[in-house]
């Protein structure tokens, strides 16, 4: 257990961040004053540098704290460790920053501790690169449903790892040009020579994309394909969590992993929104990475899905979540068809249609049903021609069958 003030000074600890190298785990916090806001009441931000072998020796944790991180007189915030792509790297660890709160600005911090804790060639060292394309405090954003918008924070870089000495990081930045939220994609490379940057960036046409996460998704020395996890939310769609593939020069388009299924409603004014996306490497699985994203549920809260995604050269990226099929007959439908679908447990669901842009179109059911085998049949009259999905779920948004429909 860490003390949430090291420096005894009266503070405490908020939004820890995990890297692992060779020898030793590293945790970046911030310390934050009592009694303010988690804007308003920041101190410092700190790095943990703790011995790995002592723990898998079950002995007492030896630990390294690094303070008073400043630029120019003024602390870093918001210190983001760079994970390793394929595996760990070290001695020592790389991190990065920004200045997350400016309406405009190119700066990146780029920060190295060069060795293990305690060791007498040990040094830390800031650099200050400037990004040929400036980043921007991104807006809040609407959503489906409600009148409150979505509050995404604020720009801070939110992953990063190396690979081949390149860094890649995300970020959520507001695009001048269109109005909407975006994703800010930079590389570093020749992190330990002669560092510069390149940016590109994410959209999804007439919506907004926040929170994301990075991890390396490649399968050799010279692939630096990358999986990068993020939220989304949009006038006409309840917010909802997806992935995309930068393979090196383009993204891919947006995979799904979950979407919501009502606006977010858990506070009065503005909402919280799911905040943060995970993205990781599976290490002993080449190419395999493991997310997770916020999604809402049929009562306006939010909950967490897990999904596992791969590469493919050929295809782009892939769900490998296993989906359980409803089975629709007849499919294509003209004017009448009925959903059959394997209940696990008596309980209340809903059956929902979404077009083949996510967008919920109708809903069939909502209430109890038996455990076991269920039917639900309906007339078609209610939709146009095209691609749709029936999502069947229970109360907490957990999918319980998902099968296309084609409307003739």
């Amino acid at each position: 257990m860490l003390p949430g003030d090291p420096l005894n000074t009266g503070h405490w600890t908020d939004f820890p961040m995990v890297s692992v190298s060779d020898e030793e785990l590293f945790i970046t916090v911030n310390l934050l004053y009592n009694d303010s806001s988690w804007v308003t009441g920041f101190n410092q931000s700190l790095i943990w540098q703790i011995d790995k072998e002592l723990g898998y020796q079950g002995l007492s944790l030896a630990t390294q704290l690094h303070s008073n991180i400043f630029y120019n007189g003024s602390p870093i915030r918001n210190l983001c460790p760079v994970k390793g792509s394929s595996g760990t790297y070290g001695p020592g660890a790389w991190f990065v920053s920004n200045r997350n709160f400016s309406l405009g600005n190119d700066s990146i911090f780029l920060l190295h501790v060069s060795d293990t804790m305690g060791s007498p060639t040990q040094q830390v060292t800031i650099q200050v690169l400037n990004s040929p394309e400036q980043y921007h405090m991104p807006l809040d954003v609407v959503q489906l449903g409600s009148v409150d918008k979505l509050i995404v924070n604020d720009a801070r870089i939110m992953g990063a790892f190396m690979h081949n000495d390149n860094i890649q990081f995300v970020l959520t930045s507001l695009d001048t040009s269109s109005g909407y939220d975006v994703i800010y994609h930079g590389k570093i490379e020749q992190v330990s020579s002669a560092p510069t940057i390149s940016v590109n960036k994410f959209s999804i046409p007439a919506m907004d994309v926040a929170y994301p996460n990075i991890a390396y998704a490649g399968t050799s020395v010279s692939d630096e394909r990358a999986v990068i996890s993020l939220l989304f939310t949009s006038a006409s769609l309840y917010p909802g969590s997806a992935a995309t593939v930068w393979d090196g020069s383009s993204f891919s388009t947006h995979t799904l992993l979950r979407q919501g299924f009502s606006a977010c409603n858990m506070f009065i004014g503005d909402e919280r929104w799911g905040d943060y996306t995970g993205c990781q490497t599976k290490y002993n699985q080449p190419g395999n990475v493991w997310t997770n994203g916020s999604y809402t549920v049929t009562n306006g809260t939010t909950r967490t899905w897990i999904g596992e995604f791969t590469v493919n050269t050929a295809a782009g990226i892939n769900d490998f979540e296993n989906q359980n099929s409803a089975l629709v007959y007849p499919n294509p439908m003209v004017d009448f068809t009925t959903v059959k679908f394997n209940n696990p447990t008596p309980g209340r669901i809903t059956a929902r249609i979404y077009d083949n842009a996510g967008k919920m179109v109708h809903q069939l059911f909502f209430g109890s049903v038996i455990g076991g085998e269920n039917e639900i049949s309906f007339k078609t009259e209610v939709l146009t021609a095209g691609l749709y999905f029936v999502v069947i779920a229970d109360v907490d948004g957990k999918e319980i069958a998902k099968e296309k429909l084609v409307k003739r």
